[in-house]
């Protein structure tokens, strides 16, 4: 049997990383985040992903208000309510996965002779 993993997607999530834009862990933060929404089709209509930069005063505003005190700071939220949170690391796609994708289904692999 082949396991193949499926993407039904969840309820509306938006996902906000704090950084600066010299920041290389940042610039890789956004695009981990970029890549598994194109890998799994997930557009702006299911998941919003927003980048606040850190040296603005709108980013420091809204860093203030999520007590970011370590850059990347990456915060997932589902209807305005923080589900999961990481600070001063990059996130690995294993670990945010579940939050995006609900499912796996079991695929039979047949012999083609």
């Amino acid at each position: 049997m082949l396991k193949k993993e499926r993407g039904n997607i969840m309820e509306q999530m938006e996902v906000k990383v704090f950084g600066k834009p010299g920041c290389e862990f940042c610039k890789t933060t956004v695009k981990k985040f970029e890549t598994f929404f194109g890998r799994w089709n997930i557009d702006d209509t299911v998941a919003k992903l927003s980048f606040y930069d850190m040296e603005t005063v709108d980013g420091l505003a809204e860093g203030a208000f999520y007590s970011v005190t370590k850059i990347p700071a990456t915060v997932i939220e589902r209807k305005a309510d923080v589900v999961r949170r990481w600070d001063g690391k990059v996130p690995l796609s294993e670990e945010f996965k579940e939050y995006f994708i609900s499912e796996t289904v079991v695929v039979d692999k047949k012999e083609i002779n």
